[in-house]
């Protein structure tokens, strides 16, 4: 049963992150956008299950569920790593720097949000 819940989660999981990428490139223009928010959004929503699993003994199964079904879905190392090979190859190191750096920064203090206001308001 546990396999087919990761696998429905993961189902919504993708759908959210195509949208996510349609939204952001209508909006703005750009792809690498719907990357940067996807992760960005899904660091923020493992650290509050980490912060669940902390402060409110969340049980294992959400975990795994949310975590790796959804959000593993949701996110997307590959294309944020192809994007920044993309800007390597137009020749725009600074811009790959800018990529990753931020991404990084902007995932890991989302991921700290999501963890220490769980953990703060449990």
């Amino acid at each position: 049963m546990m396999y087919l819940a990761v696998c429905g989660a993961a189902a919504f999981g993708a759908l959210a992150r195509h949208l996510t990428g349609l939204v952001a490139t209508r909006l703005t223009g750009r792809s690498t956008l719907g990357t940067l928010l996807a992760n960005v959004l899904g660091a923020l929503l493992a650290g509050c299950i980490a912060g669940a699993s902390l402060a409110w003994g969340l049980p294992s199964t959400w975990h795994v569920v949310v975590g790796t079904g959804f959000l593993g879905a949701y996110t997307t190392f590959s294309s944020w790593m192809v994007e920044a090979a993309a800007y390597l190859r137009d020749d725009e190191p600074i811009k790959m720097l800018l990529h990753v750096m931020g991404s990084t920064v902007l995932g890991t203090a989302a991921a700290a949000l999501g963890l220490v206001t769980v953990v703060t308001l449990g």
